[in-house]
């Protein structure tokens, strides 16, 4: 009886063993843990960016991913806040176990997280965030950044600004890191060009709160100041109220010289239209009619195809951060982190904006810089033409290495 019951038993144990499907094993995911804003004022910014992240994944992916891995984002918000951003970055790197992280509008979200991924060896991609610290003096060997920093946007602005007539500049920015850095990086580079320029005093400059929604008081400080050169580094929402409030009181009236030196996302050019000045210069990260390659008209042709807008530094960002690490991906053969980042020094990769070269001193992207010029209304994409546009090689403004303030560690053999 035991015997038959257990010849029947393994009959049918080998049945199942015949039958049952067989598969290879799967490779794992490699995740992207991304870090935006996708709450709040800002949240365009977040959208945007996960837009363009997820266009490059389908991309890789399509064609088979990174040596038969497909790549995963994983999406956290950090509401601006440096405190929330350091723990949705440890949540992504100890919880979800990401291969890298990416992202970061805030820079005082950027110097928090910062120390973060070196503290836990795992490569941080900034596709945003534009202070210097963080690929200056708090640099380290894991963090990089795919886009211009302020001193490269703002050498840029400095430039354009020495040609113009303007004799006293006062500048109008978000009340933190970035607003004063903007300032001060353009005092110093148009110092340079221009030693007969005035700047407006410490007293006079203008600084608002990222909450503020009434820019009024702001507006008439800038104008008592006397200045006929504006910086305007405010973006966003807070970007769209001021030139809204501004408009009728004169800023934007012909006798000023007026830089806006992050202006060019979707939701500030869309969002204003026709209410966006003519006559002013503007700039940010990218630019979508900035480039006739290839690789660009590819890219804004998919993304206005699937989002019937264009796609602005947000979404390149995201784009040209997953690209560039598929790009070291391939450079070191896998998803090690410590093999990443030694991919990552010196490495070269044609981006929708241009050629983008990461320089191994420091971990910053030498990349093209545009501003232009507000022009006419365009009916198709809803907002106002930049014309002339302007084109900064990236070496024309990039700052050297060497003044940096950066001094990478010495790294260890197994490192």
């Amino acid at each position: 009886m035991f015997q038959r019951a257990f010849v029947h038993h393994t009959a049918i144990m080998v049945c199942c063993l015949v039958f049952l499907p067989s598969f290879a094993p799967a490779q794992e995911q490699i995740k992207i843990g991304f870090l935006y804003c996708f709450s709040g004022r800002l949240s365009h910014y977040g959208e945007a960016a996960k837009r363009g992240g997820e266009l490059a994944i389908k991309e890789i992916n399509s064609q088979g991913g990174l040596s038969g891995r497909k790549l995963l984002g994983i999406y956290e918000d950090t509401e601006l806040k440096p405190e929330v951003g350091v723990a949705r970055a440890k949540k992504l790197i100890l919880e979800d176990k990401v291969d890298v992280l990416m992202g970061i509008v805030s820079s005082e979200v950027a110097r928090a997280v910062a120390p973060v991924a070196n503290e836990h060896r795992t490569p941080l991609i900034i596709t945003l965030a534009m202070t210097p610290d963080v690929t200056g003096k708090m640099c380290n060997p894991y963090t990089f950044r795919i886009s211009q920093n302020g001193p490269q946007n703002l050498m840029g602005a400095s430039i354009l600004a020495s040609g113009m007539q303007a004799k006293k500049w006062n500048t109008v920015g978000p009340d933190y890191v970035f607003g004063y850095q903007c300032w001060e990086y353009f005092q110093k580079y148009l110092k340079e060009k221009r030693p007969d320029v005035q700047f407006a005093s410490k007293s006079e400059a203008v600084y608002g709160d990222v909450t503020t929604t009434d820019w009024k008081p702001y507006i008439t400080k800038v104008l008592q100041s006397g200045a006929d050169g504006v910086l305007i580094s405010l973006y966003g929402g807070n970007l769209i109220d001021f030139v809204r409030q501004a408009t009728p009181m004169g800023l934007f009236d012909g006798k000023r010289q007026i830089l806006m030196n992050l202006a060019l996302s979707s939701e500030v050019m869309c969002g204003l239209g026709v209410n966006m000045p003519q006559g002013v210069w503007l700039s940010g990260l990218y630019w979508f009619q900035s480039n006739e390659g290839r690789t660009n008209r590819l890219f804004v042709d998919t993304y206005m195809a699937a989002h019937n807008v264009f796609p602005d530094y947000n979404a390149h960002g995201a784009y040209t951060g997953v690209k560039t690490y598929a790009a070291a991906f391939t450079k070191a053969g896998s998803a090690q982190k410590e093999g990443i980042v030694t991919a990552m020094k010196g490495i070269s990769v044609d981006i929708p904006a241009g050629k983008l070269t990461i320089r191994p001193e420091d971990h910053q992207a030498v990349c093209p810089g545009v501003w232009g010029k507000t022009a006419n209304l365009d009916q198709a994409i809803k907002c106002r033409i930049l014309y002339p546009l302007k084109i900064f090689p990236g070496e024309e403004i990039a700052v050297p290495a060497s003044e940096t303030g950066c001094s990478q560690p010495a790294r260890t053999a197994s490192q």
